[in-house]
């Protein structure tokens, strides 16, 4: 995936651009098949960096890395395993030189090996309504466009050692900060789904505390300003609830997680599968709440909305 990904960004109509790869300890040969590329390009060889981890630290800290080299106005976190189209880069930078944006969203393309299927961004110029979004599940980073600076200004981190959902902390972050939205209704972004090597798709145990962390990093985040996103708050933690419920097949160290919410159950904007899960945990019913979890993991269709 790697030539494609490095050919399409080397190939950008944008002209200042800076490159940053990271190599989080590599076995491959992908670091050669991305020099292969780079040679094809030498209009841009004084614009790329690549710094290699001597281990494997994990998607964040590579992250991290990149954006603690990067010196740029404006900044997209792309993953090596995707591609985007050639003028991505020249359109969300000058819509944010004209609307004084400090974070641009565009739409993408989900890439499996039967279909290409467009998505479009749920844009709100509402922060709130940003944040809800991602908290819902828009929260990756490579189809927003955002200021350096809301970074280096506010000392917002990657959560090292996260390699699930590690985008939904940094992202709120950067709303919680942002003054100003913008929005192009294009898919500029393709999303490679069919992946099966992406650290997205393959479920380990870690994947439920990386939950947890990120609900108690966002939320102490948040506790800034508590009661203008008290729903928000809540929102992430019924979500989060249902779906580590779903992933443990209701494991009983779950089944009181984030019980504060129980008040509000009917009250947040939740699939009705979500919140029949939430209602089950509520009363105490394991067996119950153990097959109903089964019969939702049954249908892969349902198990997909989590």
């Amino acid at each position: 995936y790697i030539q494609k990904c490095a050919r399409t960004v080397f190939a950008q109509t944008l002209k200042e651009i800076e490159y940053v790869f990271v190599d989080d300890g590599s076995t491959d040969n992908g670091i050669d098949l991305l020099q292969q590329e780079i040679r094809k390009f030498p209009e841009r060889f004084s614009d790329i960096s690549i710094i290699r981890h001597e281990r494997n630290r994990g998607i964040s800290a590579a992250r991290q890395t990149a954006f603690d080299r990067a010196t740029g106005e404006y900044i997209l976190a792309m993953d090596s395993d995707d591609y985007i189209v050639p003028e991505m880069l020249e359109q969300l930078y000058n819509e944010a030189l004209v609307s004084g944006a400090d974070i641009v969203f565009c739409d993408f393309v989900s890439e499996t090996e039967n279909k290409s299927i467009r998505k479009n961004f749920s844009f709100s110029p509402s922060k709130n309504k940003l944040i809800e979004v991602a908290i819902r599940g828009e929260s990756a980073l490579w189809n927003k466009l955002f200021r350096r600076n809301l970074l280096t200004s506010y000392n917002i981190k990657t959560l090292d050692g996260i390699d699930h959902g590690d985008d939904l902390a940094v992202l709120v972050k950067l709303l919680f900060h942002a003054e100003k939205f913008s929005y192009l209704p294009v898919p500029f972004y393709h999303y490679i789904e069919s992946n099966c090597q992406s650290t997205t798709k393959a479920f380990k145990p870690k994947h439920i505390d990386d939950r947890i962390n990120l609900v108690n990093e966002v939320v102490e985040y948040l506790k800034k300003e508590e009661k203008t996103y008290q729903y928000e708050i809540l929102l992430m933690k019924a979500l989060r609830k249902a779906k580590i419920l779903l992933l443990t097949n209701g494991e009983k160290q779950y089944i009181g997680l984030y019980n504060e919410i129980n008040p509000y159950i009917f009250k947040l904007k939740v699939t009705t599968y979500t919140r029949i899960i939430l209602i089950l945990s509520n009363i105490s019913i394991p067996s119950i709440l153990k097959i109903y979890l089964w019969l939702l993991k049954k249908s892969r269709q349902i198990a997909s909305k989590f």
